[in-house]
């Protein structure tokens, strides 16, 4: 795995010393602490990253003797960017590398179409992980046609999209057919109206977390989201309220290939055909499992 993380909280990550025993620090400050770390690293990582960008500004941590292990890459200051040269760089020293972190604001139409290139043939990416938080949003959005390249080049990828963003208008680039999501973690203070655009827009969609949704309840949207989404084995709601009745329907159109559900009991609105014991007992039927929704103590 490989990380590239904006942040300008701390210059300090917290490494497993057992796991990740070297490290080299490149950054544009010109204190004499840094340019220690920068010296004392280099000696120890030069074989690893001798052909990096010396102006990208960067932290990363690896294993003992293994190149292919390379974990973080660690950007200081939100002023900074770390190129799409810096990231390729880093990555073609990694043979090894199957999963890519990266901030929102990295994710770039010059990224996509360099690792769906000829250049990256080597390069077995599984996962791609991507985290938007409002703060650190991309300067442009991505193409169709850079999506569909990427896609068509890892044909198998784990899409997984952590999303914070507060604005509905900043979700139109993000849920469309053509991004490739499989993992969608929404926040808790994501507009309900983006949410439901999911079952239209994510027909690759495998896993569904919701932290919270409303005033409303969530039956219209995850209905949708049952209808759009033919892949969808895993659901997770947290602050939600949806009909038992419709909870219910939402399972019969998933059952085929639903195999992890986690509703709790207060999310669940009784209504005049169930409460929670007969949904218990009809969604364990369905699943053809025992099935229980998740109950919160009322202390």
């Amino acid at each position: 795995m490989v990380a590239f993380i904006n942040e300008d909280q701390s210059k300090f990550v917290d490494v497993d010393s057992d796991r990740f025993s070297t490290a080299l620090n490149m950054n544009d400050d010109e204190d004499e602490d840094s340019k220690y770390a920068d010296d004392e690293s280099e000696r120890t990582t030069s074989r690893l990253l001798d052909s990096l960008c010396l102006d990208e500004p960067f932290f990363a941590v690896s294993a003992p003797n293994e190149s292919s292990t390379l974990q973080l890459a660690h950007v200081h200051k939100n002023t900074s960017r770390l190129s799409t040269k810096g990231i390729l760089t880093l990555m073609n020293h990694c043979e090894g590398l199957r999963e890519l972190s990266l901030s929102y604001s990295f994710l770039s139409e010059e990224l996509l179409e360099a690792l769906s290139s000829n250049k990256s043939s080597l390069l077995q990416l599984d996962t791609l992980r991507v985290e938007a938080h409002p703060d650190a949003k991309p300067a442009s959005t991505v193409s169709c046609e850079a999506w569909c390249a990427f896609a068509t080049h890892f044909s198998n990828i784990n899409f997984i999209l952590l999303a914070y963003l507060t604005e509905v208008k900043d979700y139109e680039a993000l849920l469309q057919s053509y991004v490739p999501l499989t993992h969608l973690y929404f926040g808790e203070e994501v507009p309900s109206s983006a949410i439901a655009r999911v079952g239209e827009r994510c027909p690759r969609l495998g896993e569904l977390v919701v932290g919270a949704y409303g005033p409303e309840t969530a039956d219209c949207a995850l209905l949708s989201i049952a209808r759009g989404c033919p892949k969808l084995t895993a659901l997770g709601l947290g602050d939600c309220e949806i009909t038992c009745s419709a909870f219910v329907e939402f399972v019969a159109i998933c059952r085929e290939h639903l195999q992890v559900l986690y509703v709790s009991d207060t999310s669940l609105i009784e209504d005049s055909d169930y409460d929670v014991d007969k949904v218990s007992a009809r969604v364990s039927a369905l699943l053809g499992k025992p099935w229980q929704p998740n109950y919160v103590p009322y202390w």
